[in-house]
This record gives C-alpha cells, sequence and structure tokens, in this order.
C-alpha cells in the first residue's frame, strides 16, 4: 500500500474529478478510516473487507486522474483495480453492509467504463440497482426511518446509481431498469455531506433526459411515424427547459474559454450529446437512402423536406458545439484520457458530422471540427488510451468513405424543396438554402453559443418542428440498420 500521505492525496484527487456529479465516498468517514488503517497497522496486514476493496477502488480512480500507469494491462490504476476485484469476490456476504456494497459497486462500474468493458460495467451497475430497489432506495423513507447522516448518504447513492445505469442503458441500448414513475426519493439538498448538489442534481436531471430519450426514439420495431416525431417534439420542449437550468456556475460561452470550468463542460457535453442521440434515427434513415444506390438496397435518394434538415441541422449543431467546448478543455489540459465521457462524445460527434456529408452534403461542416476530433483521439492514445486508437481509425475510415461517397454525381437532387423563412416567402439561393433555421441570436455557423442555449435551442427547436412530416418519411423504417449480412460487400459496392 501506498503512504498514508499518498493514499490521502490519490482519495483528494478522485474526489475532484469525481465528486461534483457523482457519489464517490463519505469524506468525512472515509479520510477518518484511512487515519485509522495506518494507525493500527492494518496496512501492513492482508486486505479482507469490502472497506479496503473500496480504498484500492479509490486509490485506482487516484492514479487514473493523475494519468500515472498505464500499461497494456490496462489504464493506470488497473493493478489496483484487480486487487479490489479479486478481494470483492471473496466477500460473499452482499447484506454485511448493502450500502458501502453498492458505493464500490458504482466505483467498479465508473472504472470498467474508462476500460471500455461496456457490458462488464452494465452487469455490475445491475446488481448494484437490484441490491438498492431491495433495500427499497428509490422509495422515500420517513425521517424516523435513519439517522440523518445516514438518509442523506442513501439518498446521494441512490441517484448516482440511477445516473450510472441510466447511461449505460443508452451506451449499451438496453431497456431502462426502472422508470421515473417508480422513484419518490427527493433530490439531494443544496448541500448534504458537506457536498454542494447543484451540479449533481443537474446531471439527474440529465440522466432523466437520456432516459426519455431511449424510450421516445428507440423501440422495438420502431417507425419514424408522427408518433416518433411528436415524441422527438416533446423531448426538445423537455430539452429547452431544462437549458434555463445552466444558470451561474454552469452558464459557459465559448468566446470566453478561459472561463470555461471543467463540471460545467462536462453538463453541457451531456446536454449536447442528448440532443445527437434523439435526433440519430433521422440521421440513418438520410444515410441509409444515400447509400442505397450503391448498395442496392433501396430506390435511388428522395427530396428531403425543410423539418427533416431542420433535425439534421439540430444535430449537427449539437454535435459542433460539443468539439468546440472540448476544444476549449484540450487546450486547458482539462480532457480527461481515460474517462468514457469525453472519449464517447469525440467519436459521436466526429462521427455525427461525417454522416452528416454523407447524408446531406448540402449541409455546412465545420471540417476544422472534424480535425479536432481526430487531434484529441490522437492525443488520448498518447497517453495511452487503447479504445481511442480504435475509435480514431475507424473516424479516419468513415471519412474516407464519405469522400468516396462525395466524389461520384448525384443519382438525384436532394432537398429539392425550396426552403422559404417564415418571415421572407421569396426563395433562398442554394448557398443560402434552409438557413433561417439557424438564425437565431449568438449562432454562428449551426453552433450555439452556450451562455445562450436556453433560448437559442427553444427558437431552433420550435422552428425546426413548425411544419408537417411528408408521409414517405413518417411510415419509414430505414433508421433500423440492416442485418450484418446485408451490408458484407459494402466496401466492394463502393470500390473503396
Amino acid at each position: 500500500m501506498p503512504s498514508r500521505s499518498y493514499t490521502k492525496y490519490l482519495a483528494e484527487t478522485a474526489l475532484y474529478h469525481l465528486g461534483d456529479i457523482f457519489h464517490v465516498f463519505d469524506r468525512e468517514a472515509f479520510m477518518a478510516k484511512i487515519d485509522e488503517f495506518y494507525d493500527d497497522g492494518s496496512s501492513d496486514r492482508p486486505l479482507s473487507t469490502l472497506w479496503h476493496v473500496q480504498l484500492l477502488l479509490v486509490i485506482a480512480f487516484g492514479k487514473l486522474f493523475l494519468r500515472r500507469g498505464a500499461s497494456s494491462l490496462g489504464p493506470p490504476g488497473a493493478t489496483d483495480f484487480l486487487r479490489a476485484l479479486t478481494l470483492q469476490n471473496d466477500i460473499l456476504d452482499l447484506w454485511a453492509d448493502p450500502i458501502l456494497r453498492i458505493e464500490t459497486l458504482c466505483l467498479m462500474t465508473l472504472y470498467l467504463m474508462s476500460c471500455d468493458m461496456r457490458a462488464t460495467a452494465y452487469c455490475m451497475i445491475g446488481q448494484g440497482m437490484r441490491i438498492a430497489l431491495s433495500l427499497g432506495m428509490n422509495r422515500d423513507a420517513p425521517p424516523s426511518s435513519f439517522e440523518r447522516h445516514e438518509y442523506l448518504r442513501r439518498r446521494r447513492i441512490w441517484w448516482t446509481l440511477y445516473i450510472i445505469d441510466k447511461k449505460l442503458s443508452v451506451i449499451i441500448g438496453t431497456p431502462l431498469s426502472i422508470r421515473d414513475e417508480d422513484i419518490d426519493m427527493p433530490l439531494p439538498d443544496s448541500n448534504d455531506l458537506g457536498f454542494s448538489n447543484a451540479a449533481l442534481n443537474l446531471h439527474i436531471k440529465l440522466a432523466e433526459l437520456e432516459g426519455k430519450v431511449m424510450s421516445a426514439s428507440y423501440r422495438i420495431n420502431g417507425t419514424v411515424n408522427k408518433e416518433f416525431i411528436a415524441g422527438i417534439q416533446d423531448l426538445f420542449a423537455y430539452t429547452a427547459r431544462l437549458a434555463e437550468s445552466f444558470t451561474g456556475d454552469f452558464q459557459i460561452s465559448l468566446q470566453n474559454p478561459s472561463k470555461v470550468s471543467r463540471v460545467a463542460a462536462t453538463l453541457h457535453i451531456m446536454y449536447y450529446q442528448c440532443t445527437i442521440i434523439a435526433t440519430r434515427p433521422i440521421m440513418f434513415v438520410l444515410v441509409k437512402q444515400r447509400l442505397a444506390p450503391f448498395l442496392n438496397w433501396l430506390p435511388g435518394l428522395k427530396s428531403v423536406s425543410e423539418p427533416v434538415v431542420a433535425l439534421l441541422k439540430t444535430c449537427v449543431g449539437a454535435a459542433t458545439t460539443i468539439l468546440r467546448i472540448l476544444s476549449i478543455l484540450h487546450r486547458q489540459d482539462l480532457v480527461e484520457p481515460f474517462l468514457p465521457l469525453d472519449l464517447q462524445s469525440v467519436f459521436s460527434a466526429g462521427c455525427i458530422l461525417i454522416l452528416t456529408s454523407i447524408a446531406y452534403p448540402r449541409v455546412e461542416i465545420d471540417k476544422g471540427c472534424i480535425a479536432m476530433a481526430d487531434e484529441i483521439l490522437g492525443w488520448m492514445c498518447s497517453k495511452g488510451n487503447i479504445p481511442a486508437k480504435s475509435r480514431r481509425q475507424e473516424l479516419v475510415e468513415l471519412q474516407v468513405v464519405a469522400n468516396k461517397i462525395n466524389a461520384k454525381p448525384p443519382v438525384t437532387m436532394v432537398g429539392s424543396s425550396t426552403s422559404r423563412s417564415p418571415s421572407d416567402t421569396s426563395s433562398s439561393t442554394p448557398g443560402q438554402q434552409f438557413r433561417w433555421v439557424w438564425d437565431a441570436p449568438d449562432i454562428d455557423n449551426g453552433a450555439l453559443t452556450v451562455n445562450m442555449a436556453a433560448s437559442s435551442m427553444h427558437l431552433t427547436i420550435n422552428d425546426a418542428l413548425m411544419f408537417s412530416f411528408p408521409e414517405d418519411i413518417m411510415a419509414s423504417t430505414d433508421w433500423q440498420w440492416p442485418d450484418p449480412a446485408e451490408v458484407d460487400n459494402l466496401a466492394p459496392s463502393l470500390r473503396i
């Protein structure tokens, strides 16, 4: 075990990076346990308790954030994590201290996500969720049921579990584990256990939004129909209301990078990531239609209506904003090379921009943002992030496909319908077509100024959904990708 002072330093490091948006541990109690651990000579004896598991996990996260020790075994802290995993497997009694068990399962899940072991992480957090539900932690308890300190701890742990479970359901693409209607546990107060919970509470609301996106946009045998569009409309209305929460310390401006904090940037990235996830099925429809003539799946390309293009631009604007925020963090050395949020966000946003150039080349794409995605992924690779290497290669290969597709003569005219501004009935020139959708204050080239996100996003979404969708897109199931067998000949068909 490391020295007492270094162990405390690693614990403070883990708390600094995670404590604002997750419950990691009860700081006062945990630091007291560290002193007890070293005072009674336990540090010289074999580790055997569940608290030792938590200690090893906190040490692993401290090393992860200090970026020290990445190897072929895994990210920094992998050795300590494996020790914790082995020790936990030897502690079979789930009910000796179930609250501490859930805390350790949350930490293990977050570390597994850093290793890109998403399926294992999903199973791990599922165990924590089942323990919590067995304890009734989703329900508010009478004040007399627990001591005040224990009640506050349980509440913070429950909502951390909720956040992680929702995120993994979105990443894996599985049904949500629990409905929001089955939860009446109140959000943490403004200052539970000495923590300022403003960021945690906003994180909880964003996790709730992620759940709503999954329920509305992704379902078995789903179709892009009127019900789907109505669901997207409701989602964007909720998103616009949620944007009003980004005030005070959570308000950032891309024009003033020096005042962009890591916590605020993290929450903004999550916010725009929800927009991407919600509109992605429509992106898939357009990409498949564009690829159809090359793969003999479908008839030639159909024209794209104004509201579809508006939704597409909303998706592109969110992706562009994410990459510009990450660019600011990268210049300040605030990008986390191993935590999954930054890797997932930079890859997802870069992928959306490249797919847009395939789906609808008329939409203006900031090529500098695509280059920035490659630069950030390259930097992550240099720090020893092995999954980042494969993500970077996938973006490179996707860009090659996009270049070849766009180098071919168009099969038919895309977006042949004329776009008109609500205040101007004259025809738009080709270079200005559909531009009015983004003509809102503080929007430049499709990227939102983040401190105006509430009003700008609200205006953009309302404008984008004010039309009726044509019947050909309403009955489409094209957003569901075909079976793998159908795309075996993709490369030869494109002559790559």
